[in-house]
C-alpha cells in the first residue's frame, strides 16, 4: 500500500509539471465572453491574440509566457495563437516552440509526452497546459472540451521584440469586476 501511494504521488507530481490550475472561472469569464465573437463564422480563429484585447492580455500573462521564457532560454515572441470555440482536435508543439493552452471549461484529455507515452488527465476550468517540443494534447474521444486558447512561443530573432509578461492583476477589468 505504501508503494502504491508513492507511485500515485509521483504520477501526480509529474502531471503537475504539465498542467497547472492557474486561473479562476471569474478571471477568465470576461475573456471568454469577449472572445466568443471570434468564432461566430468559424469554429476557430487564428492569431486570436491580435484580434481580442482579453486574449492579448492572456497571451502575455506570466502563467503562459514565463514557462516559455524559462524553457527556450532566450527572449521569446508569440509566433501565433488560436482560439477554438470547442476543443476537438490535437494541438502539438513543433520543433523550437512551446505551446501554452488555457482551458476555459473542464475536460478529460490525453497528453502525448516526448518520451513516447500518453497519459489521461482531467482539467478544471482555468487550467494551463504547457507543451514542450514533441508533446501534444487532445480531448479524449467522445468527450466534451469547451473553448481553448493556444499560444505558440518561439525564440526571437535579432532585432525582434520580446514578449513582456504583464501583472496578474491585468486580467481583472475594473468595470466588469465591480459590476453589481
Amino acid at each position: 500500500m505504501g508503494i502504491q501511494t508513492a507511485v500515485s504521488t509521483a504520477i501526480k507530481a509529474a502531471s503537475r509539471t504539465e498542467i497547472r490550475e492557474a486561473f479562476t472561472a471569474d478571471e477568465l469569464g470576461w475573456i471568454l465572453g469577449e472572445a466568443a465573437f471570434l468564432t461566430r463564422s468559424a469554429p476557430a480563429a487564428a492569431d486570436a491574440h491580435l484580434r481580442s484585447a482579453g486574449l492579448a492580455l492572456l497571451a502575455r500573462h506570466p502563467e503562459l509566457a514565463a514557462p516559455a521564457i524559462a524553457e527556450l532560454g532566450a527572449p521569446v515572441k508569440i509566433a501565433g495563437s488560436e482560439y477554438r470555440a470547442q476543443w476537438t482536435g490535437r494541438i502539438a508543439a513543433q520543433p523550437g516552440e512551446i505551446v501554452a493552452l488555457v482551458a476555459f471549461s473542464g475536460a478529460n484529455i490525453v497528453l502525448e509526452r516526448r518520451a513516447g507515452f500518453a497519459d489521461n488527465a482531467a482539467l478544471d476550468a482555468g487550467a494551463v497546459i504547457v507543451l514542450r517540443e514533441g508533446e501534444a494534447a487532445a480531448p479524449l474521444p467522445g468527450g466534451f472540451a469547451g473553448p481553448v486558447f493556444a499560444v505558440r512561443y518561439t525564440r526571437t530573432q535579432a532585432g525582434e521584440a520580446m514578449v513582456v509578461p504583464i501583472g496578474e492583476h491585468a486580467l481583472w477589468p475594473s468595470a466588469w469586476a465591480v459590476a453589481g
